[in-house]
C-alpha cells in the first residue's frame, strides 16, 4: 500500500495582510478590533444590490490582493512555501461586482477578487472524497470538493477569526475549521498532511473572477468507507451545506 503523500503540494503556506477593504456604499460591515486603519474603496450601489435580501449579513471575506502570491524556498526548513497577499472584501461588494446578474459587474469586474477555499481530501490510494451540495446553496445538488468555504478575517458570533498567533490570516487553519464544521473531519494533526496545491480562477454563469485556493489532505480512512456522522457537523455553520 502506498503510504507516502504526493510531493505536489506546497509544504508551507503563509499570508501577508494588506489593510485594504472593498465595501458597498451605504452598508455597514464588521469592524476589526486590531487597530489597523483600512484604505477603503467604496462601490456605488445605484441598483440596490444589497437591498435584495436585507437579512443577509455583510460579512468580511478574504480578497486576493495585488499580484496575489509569491513562491519561495523557506530558509529554515528548505521546504517550498506559497506566500499569499490578502486584503478584505465584504460580502455585498462581492455580490455586487462578481455575480453576472448584478448591474455593476461590467464596470467593477475583478474589484472584490474574493479568495475562497476548497479542499480535495484523498485516501492513500489517491481517491478523492466528493460531497453533494444541498438544495439551499449555489450549485444545488452538484458534486463539489470535500470541503468549501472562506477564511474568516473578523470574529463573529460563534466563529473566531482565522488568524495565527501574530494576527495574520491563516488560510490553512480556516480549512481545518471548515472541515470540522461541514464533515466533523479533524485535519489538525500532522498525519493529515494538509497542504496547498495552488490557486484557480472561476468564471461561471453564477460568479465571475472568484479565486480559489485548492488544498489537499489525507483522509484517516478509505474514501469509499467514509460515512457522515449527522451529529458531527456544526448545525449552524456546516450541516445545511451538504
Amino acid at each position: 500500500m502506498n503510504t507516502a503523500r504526493s510531493p505536489i503540494a506546497f509544504a508551507l503556506v503563509g499570508a501577508a495582510f494588506q489593510p485594504y477593504r472593498v465595501a458597498l456604499e451605504g452598508q455597514p460591515s464588521s469592524t476589526p478590533q486590531d487597530g489597523l486603519a483600512r484604505e477603503t474603496v467604496l462601490v456605488a450601489d445605484p441598483a440596490g444590490v444589497a437591498r435584495v435580501d436585507p437579512q443577509n449579513f455583510d460579512g468580511v471575506l478574504t480578497r486576493w490582493h495585488g499580484p496575489g502570491y509569491r513562491v519561495e524556498m523557506d530558509r529554515v526548513t528548505g521546504r517550498q512555501k506559497l506566500n499569499l497577499c490578502i486584503s478584505e472584501t465584504t460580502y455585498f461588494a462581492y455580490r455586487a461586482t462578481q455575480m453576472p446578474s448584478a448591474a455593476l459587474v461590467s464596470r467593477t469586474r475583478g474589484l472584490a477578487r474574493l479568495l475562497s477555499l476548497s479542499l480535495l481530501a484523498m485516501d492513500r490510494e489517491e481517491r478523492i472524497l466528493l460531497v453533494r451540495r444541498s438544495d439551499y446553496v449555489v450549485y444545488p445538488r452538484a458534486y463539489a470538493a470535500t470541503v468549501s468555504g472562506n477564511c474568516e478575517l473578523v470574529s463573529r458570533e460563534g466563529v473566531s477569526a482565522d488568524v495565527d498567533s501574530h494576527g495574520f490570516p491563516d488560510v490553512m487553519a480556516a480549512i481545518v475549521r471548515e472541515a470540522r464544521e461541514e464533515l466533523g473531519l479533524d485535519l489538525s494533526s500532522p498525519q493529515s498532511h494538509l497542504g496547498a496545491l495552488g490557486i484557480i480562477e472561476v468564471d461561471t454563469e453564477l460568479e465571475r473572477g472568484t479565486h480559489v485556493l485548492i488544498a489537499t489532505a489525507l483522509l484517516p480512512e478509505p474514501a469509499d468507507a467514509f460515512t457522515l456522522d449527522r451529529a458531527a457537523p456544526d448545525p449552524v455553520e456546516g450541516a445545511w451545506e451538504i
